[in-house]
């Protein structure tokens, strides 16, 4: 098993975003398969010595698309908030459905926003170090 390239934005590995380059979905498609998706159990808190816990990564998904269906149609945005909504029950295919973004017809901001907020998402859990106790 090869190590893991970072996907964030910047220089490096093959998934990362140069200054410049335009975000798209099949970027954060791959942004998504290098993403850390694990929690650390109660007991197993890492300033223990603990371990991680793995997390279905497709209720992951599902759970992200629930958030962000329920934020655009908060703020107004319906048209986003039901592309957003018409998207789960395929979290399986979550990478593909992100590859789909540059296709999907969507209003250039709709897009744009989306875009953003996954990759915000994404930033997040990926090339992480787990949780940190505070």
């Amino acid at each position: 098993m090869g190590s893991r390239k970072s996907s964030r934005a910047g220089p490096g590995g093959p998934g990362s975003l140069q200054r410049g380059d335009p975000l798209t979905g099949a970027h954060l498609a791959r942004m998504w398969l290098g993403a850390g998706v694990f929690s650390s159990g109660f007991a197993g808190c890492l300033c223990a010595g603990g371990f991680h816990a793995p997390v279905d990564a497709g209720a992951i998904a599902e759970d992200l698309l629930i958030y962000l269906a329920d934020k655009y149609s908060r703020e107004g945005r319906a048209a986003l908030a039901a592309f957003v909504a018409r998207a789960r029950g395929r979290a399986g295919g979550f990478s593909d459905w992100l590859g789909e973004l540059d296709v999907a017809e969507l209003a250039p901001q709709d897009r744009g926003l989306l875009l953003e907020d996954l990759r915000t998402t994404l930033d997040s859990m990926s090339g992480s170090g787990g949780f940190a106790c505070t």
